[in-house]
């Protein structure tokens, strides 16, 4: 009796503390966002620095970047699946279904399969989110005066 009623408050509890801790964790995620492109950006800067830079950068742009996020969402969807394929024998097992195949072969052929399902995720749409997060970064950084030698292109010689 005591294991049902354990059961039966723990699912909710538990998805009561997820929710909480999803929307208290959201601001903070969000306002160090950018700190590995400022720190691509300035590379002098100490790591504190680079936190604080991130979060005035991010003040009053978190909804925005956001919903880059939600609109990069073919990016989550391909590295979700990456996922589901390494666990596939776990699953499988989970319908029902066994596979030809020893348990410990079923386990590395998926592994094989999230091996190649990553590489094609990011070989094929990893630089274009990675791009896409790069102009964020740049349409939100502070404008700065050019400073030292300005080098130009080619075609201005």
């Amino acid at each position: 009796l005591w294991n049902g009623i354990v059961s039966v408050l723990c699912v909710p509890l538990f998805l009561l503390c997820a929710a909480v801790f999803c929307l208290l964790a959201f601001p903070v995620i969000y306002r160090y966002r950018m700190a590995q492109y400022v720190l691509i950006d300035r590379p002098e800067l100490g790591a504190l620095a680079v936190l604080r830079e991130s979060r005035m950068m991010m003040r009053g742009h978190r909804v925005q970047l956001f919903r880059l996020d939600v609109s990069l969402w073919w990016y989550y969807l391909g590295l979700f699946a990456a996922n589901l394929l390494f666990y596939a024998d776990v699953l499988l097992a989970l319908f029902g279904i066994s596979l030809p195949i020893s348990g410990t072969a079923a386990h590395y052929l998926c592994y094989g399969l999230y091996l190649a399902g990553l590489f094609a995720v990011y070989y094929f749409l990893r630089s274009r989110a990675e791009v896409t997060y790069a102009l964020a970064y740049d349409s939100l950084k502070p404008k700065q005066e050019p400073t030292g030698a300005v080098l130009g292109n080619i075609f201005q010689m």
